[in-house]
């Protein structure tokens, strides 16, 4: 219970330091995430000293855990690979509008993490799409340079209507 709350305690006092040095909201929040995990494996360490946890115990166990791990989880830590790949190649940020090819899924970045990245659609639904799957599809990224959207739209205007009329409609529609 003290490590939690020191965990919480140190992310709160590296918060500003790290995402003034770091640009990306993704990145920073990744980064603390990893400090957090890093001060909970440390706590967990002392806690186990404390224990009178042995080496040679706390070797054996490391070696089965870590068998388990590469047999069992072999797709999360590929999945986690390439959580980082995305998080270094920069294709989208968060809050960026991205379309995602395969699928039709456009949306707004919600957030990036290192397993998944969470897309709110402009159909008002939230979806989590796996780092892995994104990595192998095509990511178009409307707002990659930009802020503004562009976004194409199809009217019929007939030959009896007021083209004036139908001129102001649609530059209303655009703003």
């Amino acid at each position: 219970v003290v490590g939690w709350y020191l965990s919480k305690l140190v992310v709160r006092l590296t918060c500003r330091t790290v995402a003034r040095r770091i640009e990306r909201p993704s990145v920073t929040r990744t980064v603390l995430r990893g400090v957090r995990a890093s001060v909970l494996l440390l706590t967990l360490v002392v806690v186990a000293g404390i224990l009178g946890v042995g080496d040679t115990q706390s070797l054996l166990s490391v070696t089965v855990i870590s068998a388990v791990v590469a047999v069992v989880l072999a797709p999360l830590v590929g999945s986690l690979l390439n959580g980082l790949f995305v998080l270094a190649d920069r294709p989208y940020e968060i809050g960026d509008m991205i379309e995602i090819t395969d699928e039709g899924h456009t949306g707004f970045v919600e957030d990036i993490t290192i397993r998944p990245t969470k897309i709110f659609t402009l159909q008002n639904t939230f979806i989590v799409i796996p780092n892995s799957e994104i990595q192998q599809r095509d990511v178009i990224n409307y707002s990659a340079e930009d802020e503004r959207t562009r976004l194409s739209l199809e009217f019929e205007v007939t030959y009896e209507s007021d083209l004036e009329a139908a001129r102001n409609h649609a530059e209303r529609a655009a703003r």
